[in-house]
């Protein structure tokens, strides 16, 4: 039979309607096990179009999260991160790969102000690194102070120099 808790016409095997609420002085653990290979929580609200439409699942010991009934970010067993992608690769080591079928972008802001971001974009076979910033410069770093590289906004590159006046400006001593 089902069962249903504030609820008269149960329609699964136990049909909760309202809140749930689960406290223990140890740890909390709801336990959900398939034997078909997947179990998950869907998450929806009344007027949703499906009930499982939006879904944290696990497969083959990977998580997954659904939206809109499309798979959008996958944590495999391994520890790798897919974003657009149930498969993350890679050809050595691990890490996130983001798949888009036009431009996947990486976006870093800065919490201050947010008009500050840099994106990381791959676009068929070109990679970009965007400062969005208006004014911004693309700077690289040997250590954690010292700019040796700086890229400014009218596209002038300075070595040695975060303010290069000349298009190529190499700024250091005769050695």
């Amino acid at each position: 039979g089902k069962v249903g808790i504030a609820n008269s016409n149960p329609q699964q095997a136990l049909d909760v309607s309202g809140r749930i609420h689960v406290e223990s002085s140890e740890d909390v653990l709801i336990t959900a096990v398939s034997t078909d290979g997947g179990a998950g929580i869907a998450i929806a609200d009344a007027g949703s179009a499906s009930e499982t439409a939006n879904v944290i699942r696990v497969e083959s010991n990977d998580i997954a999260f659904k939206t809109n009934s499309s798979e959008k970010f996958r944590i495999t067993a391994a520890g790798n991160v897919g974003i657009g992608t149930a498969v993350p690769s890679f050809t050595s080591g691990g890490g996130i790969q983001i798949v888009q079928p036009s431009q996947a972008n990486l976006r870093l802001s800065d919490s201050s102000d947010a008009s500050f971001n840099l994106d990381l974009a791959m676009s068929n076979d070109d990679f970009f690194i965007i400062n969005r910033s208006s004014g911004g410069h693309l700077k690289f770093r040997v250590n954690s102070s010292t700019e040796a590289i700086t890229v400014i906004e009218d596209g002038k590159v300075g070595i040695g120099t975060d303010s290069p006046y000349y298009n190529f400006d190499v700024y250091g001593t005769d050695d």
